[in-house]
């Protein structure tokens, strides 16, 4: 898995795409210049695939060179022909960093089953979904990224685009686009038909990290202020505006869901029950307890409380299932289908079984909880670890912030993946999660959070 060339710090914001007409660009010997990522079309011609130029064809057998690059690859085909011979000639793909890049949802899914660690762009640059739409055609796809037109995004809801996890490259031939705020953290590559003018564009842009840009995550709502996973805390979360907030399930023995962390009550309520063998009418009576605050009016919540406070509400949910119960999956998105009071939500768990169930269902998103990266690592070792399970799952990468590197998140964002570290309560690792340019922080101490955000802090 190689390493990728990385931008100048005040760049990294974006990786530029080159397409591969511009092959004097592999030929620079100035390694700042060269771009992140070559587009290149495959296409069948006279029975065979070629890489389509404007002017003429090359064979298949040039990428060998594009590889000796530090470089990504992605790889444009809109035949399903030609996905299925493209995967027969390179088979190997299934072990490198790649991406395909396709319009025909039967590509994505061909190469999602047959070579499923290459990243997958939707290209919507043509899709005549109109912009109120736009947002649930991004949420149905499988893809990591989506190709689109800056016209296609200028009415989208940014913030429910980021917290979703929806991330975009985008062609333009007018790079204002670099100049505002709100395209970071949602925007992770431009393309364009001169690169050079990219980089010129890129150099000249003084693009600043600040707290604006990182998205707030009330961590089992305010536990500071009240029990955790409590309807007060995530009411308080929302009241509060965190851009999303985040809560515990479990499945009781009647199979209703239960808003907790453990699989005991012990910690929380001073009474000792597991949930998995106990009626949720008993766990509902149970009051909870926080050192932190005099409010002992709170019980435990079942999860179909927390959907109307929901609803409506500008902060998102990340709900992260604790149990590797196969329902447990099946049970939430009952419950939220048959609630008709839609909200904007992320799963996110420990147990990949259950993002893979959970990534079968259309138009939700799933985080992988981990903390497998540890100190000292590579990037190369770190990217091994990270990318053949989530990339399969085109999850997001929630990671302990311990072992987080700015070349970690840079390249980590280069193939898509969005990057939410846990559990973050002091301000100079705060601080220091900013400037790394993560797309959100996790933490117990919400206020504190905030208040880092609005001054903006980063390391410098």
């Amino acid at each position: 898995m190689g390493i990728v060339n990385s931008l100048n710090k005040s760049l990294s914001h974006f990786a530029t795409i080159a397409n591969f007409h511009e092959v004097d660009l592999l030929n620079s010997q100035d390694q700042s210049t060269l771009p992140q990522v070559v587009m290149i079309c495959i296409q069948h011609v006279d029975d065979e695939l070629v890489i389509a130029l404007p002017d003429r064809n090359l064979p298949l057998s040039i990428i060998s060179l594009i590889e000796e690059k530090d470089v990504l690859v992605a790889f444009q085909i809109e035949s399903l022909n030609d996905a299925k011979y493209f995967t027969k000639i390179f088979p190997n793909l299934v072990k490198k960093d790649a991406f395909v890049i396709s319009s025909c949802e039967e590509v994505l899914a061909h190469f999602y089953a047959e070579l499923p660690t290459l990243i997958p762009v939707f290209d919507i640059r043509n899709s005549s979904v109109q912009p109120l739409q736009l947002l649930g055609e991004m949420l149905r796809t499988r893809s990591m990224l989506l190709m689109v037109l800056p016209s296609q995004i200028a009415t989208l809801d940014f913030k429910i685009a980021r917290t979703q996890g929806l991330r975009l490259w985008v062609e333009s031939t007018d790079l204002s686009l670099v100049y505002e705020k709100k395209y970071i953290h949602v925007v992770y590559g431009l393309y364009t038909h001169s690169t050079e003018r990219l980089y010129n564009t890129l150099n000249d842009t003084a693009l600043k990290i600040d707290g604006d840009s990182v998205a707030s995550i009330a961590h089992r709502g305010i536990p500071v202020w009240s029990p955790e996973n409590s309807l007060r805390g995530i009411q308080q979360a929302i009241e509060h505006k965190a851009d999303i907030v985040e809560f515990d399930i479990h499945t009781a023995l009647d199979h209703e869901l239960i808003v907790m962390h453990d699989d005991s009550t012990l910690r929380t309520t001073g009474h000792d029950y597991a949930i998995h063998s106990t009626p949720s009418h008993v766990l509902h009576d149970l009051k909870l307890v926080n050192k932190h605050s005099t409010d002992n009016e709170q019980i435990v919540p079942l999860f179909s409380q927390t959907i109307p406070l929901l609803h409506g509400s500008s902060t998102a949910a990340f709900i992260e299932i604790k149990d590797n119960n196969p329902s447990t999956s099946t049970l939430l998105f009952a419950q939220i289908e048959q609630s008709r009071s839609p909200f904007s939500y992320q799963v996110i768990s420990f147990h990949t079984e259950q993002l893979k169930r959970v990534s079968n269902h259309q138009q939700c998103r799933v985080g992988w909880l981990n903390d497998v990266v540890k100190e000292g690592d590579s990037i190369e070792q770190a990217l091994m670890k990270i990318c053949p399970i989530v990339i399969p799952m085109r999850a997001s990468y929630n990671p302990y912030f311990g072992p987080l590197s700015d070349e970690l998140v840079y390249q980590l964002h280069l193939r898509g993946i969005a990057v939410w570290p846990w559990t973050i309560d002091n301000e100079d690792d705060m601080i220091r999660m900013i400037a790394m340019n993560v797309d959100g922080i996790t933490s117990n101490n919400l206020p504190l959070l905030q208040s880092v955000l609005r001054r903006g802090s980063h390391a410098e």
